[in-house]
């Protein structure tokens, strides 16, 4: 889509100015706070189009999109340090990139992580901050995913590989922290990533971590 003249961003931010101001009208005749959220969507969507419908990302979410917490979160494994430090699974819902759920890999079986949602909720895009990645230490003394399946999104199960940011001239926590971004349209009720093969820390430890999963939709 090309480049808007200055008279259609005039155009564009007039009608945004005009609708905004008739559902805020709208609203304060016969609005309740269920109402006043559904208006500003409207508007915000409105306003998305107008401005070229630009890529939704991990870096760049819409003002009508919005973040989707889980009631619950789970892992069936929980890598405990020698300090009796539990790395839970929380700490990958928490939006704290120093923070991490880490497992242990060195089991027979299959590791996961599960979430479960209040109700089925339309999910689009999932951001995922694949590692520990408090430190650059951190990051390189934990494994991190390399292959992995999502199930309960949709009938099919989706396959995708994550990457690894890795190098030891990077000490700059910033370095390790770009999103894995998968884009969805699915209602689940719950939601499993299983952990199919993960880039090995680098002193051999049998572990996998992930800092942060944040769920994101209309």
């Amino acid at each position: 889509m090309g480049t808007p003249t200055t008279a259609g961003r005039r155009l564009r931010n007039t009608a945004w100015f005009m609708l905004g101001a008739l559902f805020t009208t709208a609203i304060g005749i016969f609005g309740t706070a269920l109402y006043e959220d559904k208006a500003r969507n409207i508007v915000d969507r409105i306003a998305w189009v107008m401005d070229g419908t630009p890529a939704i990302t991990c870096n760049s979410i819409p003002k009508w999109y919005r973040k989707i917490a889980p009631k619950s979160i789970a892992a069936n494994t929980v890598y405990q340090d020698n300090n009796d430090t539990s790395y839970v699974a929380a700490n990958a819902a928490d939006g704290n990139a120093d923070t991490a759920w880490i497992g242990n890999y060195d089991a027979p079986n299959a590791k996961y992580m599960s979430w479960i949602f209040d109700r089925e909720t339309n999910i689009r895009l999932i951001c995922i901050t694949n590692g520990y990645t408090r430190t650059g230490a951190n990051y390189s003394m934990n494994g991190r995913v390399q292959l992995a399946t999502l199930t309960g999104c949709g009938n099919e199960d989706i396959h995708f590989t994550m990457p690894d940011h890795w190098d030891p001239e990077k000490k700059d926590p910033g370095d390790y922290r770009e999103y894995v971004e998968k884009a969805v349209d699915c209602t689940p009720g719950y939601m499993r990533l299983w952990i199919n093969k993960i880039y090995p820390a680098v002193d051999a430890k049998k572990t996998v971590a992930i800092a942060d999963v944040t769920f994101y939709g209309p």
